[in-house]
């Protein structure tokens, strides 16, 4: 594969105890996932819906890194 990157489905970025796990803008239908790794380590409850200032927060971190950011990806729809 000439472009490894289109075939890119989620991408993924932990901090603290907490990891967001984000779609690719072609995952119609998906949204960006947040768990609690020290409650919940089997991410069975998503709480992005009930922290969606901590999804920013990690989803600039994820798009801060050198990796993604020279990289042509899109970000779902309704993301920063």
């Amino acid at each position: 594969m000439d472009d490894p990157i289109a075939s890119l489905r989620y991408r993924w970025v932990i901090n603290n105890h907490y990891k967001l796990i984000e779609p690719s803008a072609r995952m119609v239908g998906e949204h960006p996932q947040l768990y609690n790794l020290k409650n919940d380590p089997n991410e069975e409850t998503d709480l992005a819906m009930l922290k969606p200032d901590l999804v920013d927060e990690l989803a600039d971190h994820l798009r801060a890194d050198p990796f993604w950011k020279n990289a042509a990806i899109p970000h779902p729809v309704g993301s920063n």
